[in-house]
């Protein structure tokens, strides 16, 4: 009998659990609010603590055993995030300010080279001795050559061009030098430095007729080559003879203020023009030429490089990956959504269980067989198989036909049930009043022995998940006693 009263349809449970779908989700509601309110409670209340645990992936490079680097993801706390974002902005900022000087440092060489550039360009357009004949092409070499080499200090004003070289032999106590720069330089240095001077630039233009402001066409006029430690050349050059005497005479001012410097340093050196050859001047043109127009080319070739130089400048310097920005708001919903689930699924489950458990302990008929299996009555009719079931209109014509064959020779008939008549049991009385027209029909409860006693045959009606199902053993026990005919049992 005990394994009879816990024998169980599971997809009767599945139906009777789906019934109260309604409480299950209300108690899923209130877990969830539940799971929600021990989540701000974990965190005082408070949405900048329920920010600060969360959890975030970073991109970090791991040194292999082997020596190579590999990017790994690691999980990091907040703080330790903040941290490695705040030290990879800086780097970045670094490689940035890197690439902003390099970039600026390539502009401003691109500028001075088209600067330049556009110089050289105009120079090779206006020059003088480019431009000319090769047959009007006059020059004449001066050698000279010093003595005794000079390697000892020369004092001279670097800014060359405002203004002419000077001795200065005691600095050390001048304030008048103190912008003065000092180098070792030789006679070669020295006298280079004077002709590129604002006094010789002067000179040169002065004796050609020609505007001082152009330099680069001025110094054509003038080139001086180093040969040695102790000499050195210096040619002048012009489109007639007369031009080449007048340089000649500049060039005589140049040897008496070489003269000057060099005497006045402590040492007796001579500096003298020692002989004058005329060269090929066709060959000497053509050599000018080439050397101009190769250094117009070697300009051009640099602003190529420094302007492809800035266009690569972007994969030059590698990049610093930096993570996602913080997102509070997303990781506060994210962990609400959790909770919130969790209190969900606990709240379906617990309430689900407690169904379960009650639907299984609480004693009530789950099986239209179950009496018969037992006590040997009849099962007539089952119109529901759950009180959350609807009606089988198929049952209410076997319910119609089978009383009116057990019943035929019967005369009164009393209803006997453990529920109430007009809560439970209106609907299902009434198929049974059509099918006993002609019959007294009694309704009792089971205790009302007296009204039973009179019938000659009893059918009790009952209702699956809602009449006991001990009550119901009882009382079918209590009226076999009275030895009246049972006729069978219809569940409603």
């Amino acid at each position: 009998m005990q394994q009879d009263d816990v024998e169980i349809d599971l997809i009767k449970l599945a139906k009777y659990l789906l019934f109260k779908w309604k409480s299950i989700v209300v108690c899923g509601m209130i877990f969830t609010v539940l799971g929600l309110g021990y989540l701000f409670y974990k965190h005082g209340f408070s949405l900048q603590n329920l920010s600060a645990d969360a959890i975030y992936k970073v991109d970090m490079e791991e040194v292999q055993p082997n020596g190579t680097k590999k990017i790994v993801s690691k999980e990091v706390n907040r703080e330790t995030y903040q941290k490695i974002v705040e030290t990879r902005t800086k780097q970045q900022e670094q490689v940035l300010d890197k690439k902003k000087l390099a970039e600026d440092v390539t502009n401003l060489q691109i500028a001075k080279l088209e600067k330049e550039f556009s110089m050289q360009q105009q120079y090779l357009f206006d020059s003088v001795l480019l431009n000319m004949e090769p047959d009007k092409y006059n020059d004449a070499v001066f050698y000279y050559c010093v003595d005794d080499g000079n390697k000892e200090v020369i004092i001279y004003n670097p800014n060359i061009n405002s203004q002419a070289v000077t001795n200065t032999p005691n600095v050390a106590n001048d304030d008048a030098t103190k912008n003065v720069k000092t180098i070792r330089s030789s006679v070669y240095t020295c006298a280079k430095t004077l002709l590129n001077s604002s006094k010789y630039i002067a000179l040169v233009a002065k004796a050609l007729g020609i505007d001082e402001k152009s330099v680069k066409l001025v110094r054509e006029f003038i080139a001086l080559h180093n040969l040695d430690e102790k000499s050195f050349t210096i040619t002048a050059r012009a489109d007639s003879a007369d031009k080449v005497e007048r340089l000649k005479e500049i060039i005589g001012i140049l040897n008496d203020d070489l003269n000057a410097i060099f005497s006045n340093n402590g040492k007796s050196i001579s500096i003298r023009l020692i002989s004058e050859s005329n060269m090929d001047s066709a060959n000497a043109l053509d050599l000018l030429k080439i050397t101009e127009n190769l250094a117009l080319k070697t300009l051009q070739q640099q602003l190529e490089n420094a302007k492809s130089a800035l266009l690569n400048a972007d994969n030059s310097l590698p990049g610093v990956a930096i993570p996602a920005p913080l997102n509070p708001n997303k990781h506060i919903v994210t962990k609400c959504a959790k909770y919130g689930a969790v209190g969900l699924f606990v709240g379906i489950f617990v309430y689900t269980a407690f169904l379960t458990l009650l639907y299984l302990l609480q004693g009530k008929i789950r099986d239209a067989e179950v009496i018969s299996r037992i006590l040997g009555i009849r099962s007539i009719a089952c119109i529901r198989d759950s009180a959350f079931s609807e009606v089988d209109t198929e049952a209410e014509l076997k319910l119609k036909n089978s009383l009116e064959l057990l019943c035929k020779d019967k005369n009164k008939i009393c209803i006997v049930s453990t529920l109430d008549y007009k809560k439970h049991l209106g609907e299902v009385m009434e198929n049974i009043k059509v099918a006993l027209q002609g019959k007294e029909l009694v309704v009792a409860h089971p205790y009302e022995v007296h009204q039973i006693s009179e019938c000659d045959g009893i059918v009790f009606v009952e209702r699956i998940d809602i009449s006991n199902l001990q009550k119901l053993m009882t009382s079918i026990k209590d009226i076999q006693v009275l030895k009246k005919e049972v006729l069978g049992i219809v569940y409603a």
